[in-house]
């Protein structure tokens, strides 16, 4: 079994937090109460199919897609491992449902299992891909291809939603590393065509139009809100069935569909920016009635040099030109018999806007050119915060890292930033775009980097830049380093290995497999083991670690002393505002159960102002300060770096 299948220390990035509305009590519910449930209800977005390419590998031709799998529902997917785990190498896997009042039961929902080609931890068969025949003009036929049911390392790695009631910035499940996976409410999880299983082999379906499908849960092994909104799927065609087929960019004859596609994401027809000129090519007109419709942005009102213009042979069917306000009004349309059509945008108001494509008379066209020269101001600009000077180490398929910027607008446009990464501070052909960041909403703030979609190196992060007219970007102070733990962490040389886990034992301390609390470079297990420090108390922690660390209060996560407000209100900043971590965290846990939640900020209040229990031992400023008595080692003890109140 791998050493990141059993977790020795809890992960706070792991814990179940809730939103501030909701009075958490943490602890096992009785089965046969009535409260309403705040369940999880798992979707696959659409727009992430569209994502999607065929490529030939060994032999076989490959349909690679992109899926993205989202939390719309009212309540967080709590996934985690049961130990023992069993025989065949698996861990059975118990969903943590909320109530109402925060209190929740537990369920069995399938298996986690070990995949070494990700080094980490995957919930089994989390989501089925699809090919089917098209029947009639939109009917879903029968499978004429699938994929194997693919397992996914669930996490919060991008903001599905952030209007939905409970989504909390920053998200609760951030590393594969712990047997602990899941989504928050309004988080998506997304798998790039480009890692293992993200495919359908198709090297035996015939020329054709089908339905790409992607269904979550197909065993419906997690209790969530909706059963029914499991799967999405999109038109696509193989081959070259037709005379003229549909392009990259379809589905887009409608113009509420491709309103609620992302906007700027690959192949989508609602383009977001297009700075400065933006061209499509090899777009169609493939039936009699077609007509497509794209959406653009225009930061400004329009100027003489500013047009949307479509360019194609007249003689292979006459196409003509509309340009629609966001509301599907029609504004300006160009109508002639040449080869191209032009709307200038000359004086047209700041805004979104449709550009749509039909035949003159029903005409079709097997390839037309679609170019959008949009209006120009001042640009924006943004700052890249992380990382800072300085270098950050990941852990190559089982950390996520969190890119962070601040940015401004002059005339406070909506923007849009990507990111890439390369080993130099030079945004050339050898710099790496993390796909799924491609034309973030700016004022989101961060983009999170699955270090299992990037290979290990060392790296600046650049974070572009637009408000649709211009471009921009800075280059972060400090380096990501993503470390391949097979290369880094196995024994090389005079490495030593104490417990025999088979990596290297200062992989073991820098990246928290293993505590090493009196910094002498040995894993404390193995100091117990050895006989060199002592454990009297059996908390798997050495006793002269105990004796040295800082004496608190608890519940006083300012360390002044006093146990007011201030403290809750800390608590909660921390959680949920991305407040700095407390010195001393054992001190934030109120109610001594071992994790930093909001129950830890309700339990103050409620004894400050409502006579409820005082915190745990060692107890509040009133009573002597002390240690965390109970704690069990790396089991139990949050760690107190500093307490400045004793």
């Amino acid at each position: 079994m791998s050493l990141f299948l059993y977790r020795k220390k809890l992960s706070l990035m792991t814990m179940p937090l809730l939103a501030c509305a909701i009075l958490l009590n943490p602890g096992q519910a009785r089965a046969g109460d009535d409260l309403a449930l705040d369940l999880p209800d798992i979707i696959v977005r659409q727009s992430d199919l569209l994502d999607n390419d065929i490529r030939v590998s060994g032999g076989r031709t490959l349909l690679r897609l992109s899926n993205g799998t989202a939390n719309a529902g009212i309540g967080p997917l709590y996934l985690y491992g049961a130990t023992p785990g069993n025989e065949d190498g698996t861990q059975d896997v118990r969903q943590r449902v909320f109530r109402e009042d925060g209190s929740y039961f537990e369920r069995v929902a399938g298996t986690f299992v070990y995949h070494p080609e990700h080094n980490h931890i995957h919930f089994e068969e989390w989501a089925q891909y699809r090919l089917r025949r098209v029947v009639g003009e939109d009917g879903v036929g029968d499978v004429v291809a699938a994929g194997q049911k693919t397992s996914f390392c669930i996490l919060d790695l991008g903001v599905y939603d952030r209007s939905l009631p409970g989504y909390v910035s920053g998200g609760f499940f951030r590393t594969c590393s712990s047997t602990t996976q899941g989504l928050s409410v309004g988080w998506i999880d997304v798998y790039s065509k480009s890692l293992p299983g993200q495919n359908i082999d198709i090297t035996d379906v015939a020329d054709g139009h089908y339905w790409l499908e992607s269904e979550v849960d197909p065993n419906n092994n997690v209790l969530e809100s909706n059963e029914d909104n499991n799967i999405a799927r999109i038109r696509i065609t193989i081959g070259d069935p037709s005379d003229i087929n549909p392009d990259t960019y379809e589905p887009n004859d409608d113009l509420d569909n491709v309103r609620n596609i992302s906007a700027g994401t690959p192949n989508s027809p609602n383009l977001g920016p297009c700075n400065p000129k933006r061209t499509l090519v090899n777009l169609t007109l493939h039936e009699e009635g077609d007509e497509d419709y794209f959406r653009f942005y225009a930061n400004e009102t329009g100027g003489m040099a500013d047009f949307v213009r479509i360019d194609f042979d007249n003689s292979d069917g006459n196409i003509d030109l509309e340009l629609l306000d966001d509301n599907g009004t029609l504004i300006d349309e160009s109508r002639t018999s040449r080869d191209y059509e032009r709307i200038s945008l000359f004086e047209k108001p700041e805004g979104w806007y449709y550009a749509r494509v039909t035949g003159r008379n029903g005409d079709t066209n097997d390839g037309y050119r679609l170019s959008i020269n949009p209006p120009a101001n001042q640009p924006p600009a943004i700052e890249t915060l992380t990382p800072a000077a300085g270098d950050v180490r990941i852990r190559h398929g089982l950390d996520l890292y969190m890119v962070n910027w601040a940015h401004t607008d002059p005339e406070n446009d909506t923007a849009w930033v990507t990111v890439y990464l390369n080993e130099t501070r030079e945004l050339d052909g050898t710099a790496e775009m993390i796909a799924p960041s491609l034309h973030t909403n700016a004022s989101l703030g961060f983009v999170i980097i699955n270090s299992a979609e990037v290979k290990p190196g060392t790296y600046y992060v650049y974070c572009q830049i637009t408000d649709g007219g211009m471009t921009r970007g800075d280059w972060s102070a400090g380096t990501l380093t993503i470390v391949d733990l097979g290369a880094a962490c196995v024994l090389v040389g005079n490495g030593t290995d104490c417990n025999e886990n088979g990596f290297s034992d200062e992989c073991d301390i820098e990246f928290g497999e293993s505590t090493d609390c009196n910094k002498n470079g040995i894993p404390d297990d193995c100091d117990i083991a050895s006989g060199e420090s002592l454990d009297n108390d059996g908390d798997l922690e050495p006793d002269e670690c105990r004796d040295s660390r800082p004496l608190f209060h608890r519940g006083d996560i300012n360390g002044d002393s006093s146990l007011d407000i201030s403290d809750a209100v800390g608590t909660l900043d921390y959680l949920f505002a991305g407040g700095a971590i407390p010195t001393c965290l054992e001190s934030s846990d109120f109610n001594n159960d071992r994790i930093v939640d909001i129950s830890d900020a309700v339990a103050s209040l409620n004894y400050l102002f409502s006579g409820g229990e005082p915190p745990a031992a060692p107890g509040p400023p009133e009573a002597a300060c002390g240690n965390d008595t109970d704690a069990e080692g790396s089991l139990g003890d949050l760690g107190c770096d500093n307490y400045a109140g004793c």
